[in-house]
């Protein structure tokens, strides 16, 4: 099964956004044919009112935000119960690469038992993760006030590639 969505995590970051840097990844998104739910929290004004691609996302509003990431986590997979990409918006923009070697992953049927693939730098604050859909189940489950997801919290699987950023 392919990963149909992406879930863009902006909330709280409209500040460490660059001009311009949203829209190329919603771009980057649309070209790999899959759906930007684009998650926004209490700064969501500020930050659509620059965004020239709002019209290809799906937009998704955190009321749980309080400064902790993983609310808006939630929030983005209550639009989807299939498996997801989990990005975070304020970093650098993943390349294809990254996202084909994680779905590779996923479509291999190796998934028992795993929630999350991720690359060898999944603690990284800008990793790219693909949350199957047994992840999405057992993260809809977690408290919103949890801290960003670590490999001891749920079954993680590394991708044997370092990610890469354009």
């Amino acid at each position: 099964m392919l990963a149909h969505n992406v879930i863009i995590l902006t909330a709280g970051r409209v500040d460490e956004l660059r001009r311009g840097r949203l829209d190329q990844l919603i771009e980057l998104v649309r070209e790999l044919k899959k759906t930007p739910i684009l998650v926004l929290g209490p700064d969501g004004d500020d930050l659509i009112r620059t965004i020239s691609r709002l019209e290809d996302c799906e937009i998704v509003f955190d009321p749980n935000f309080t400064g902790e990431e993983f609310s808006s986590v939630k929030a983005g997979l209550q639009a989807t119960g299939e498996p997801c990409f989990l990005v975070r918006a304020s970093g650098p923009l993943p390349t294809r690469e990254t996202f084909a070697s994680l779905e590779r992953e996923l479509l291999g049927g190796q998934v028992s038992g795993v929630d999350v693939f991720a690359t060898p730098d999944h603690e990284d604050p800008d990793a790219v993760l693909l949350v199957t859909q047994r992840g999405v189940r057992a993260l809809k489950g977690k408290p919103a006030s949890m801290r960003w997801l670590k490999s001891n919290d749920i079954g993680f699987r590394f991708v044997g590639v370092n990610q890469t950023f354009k």
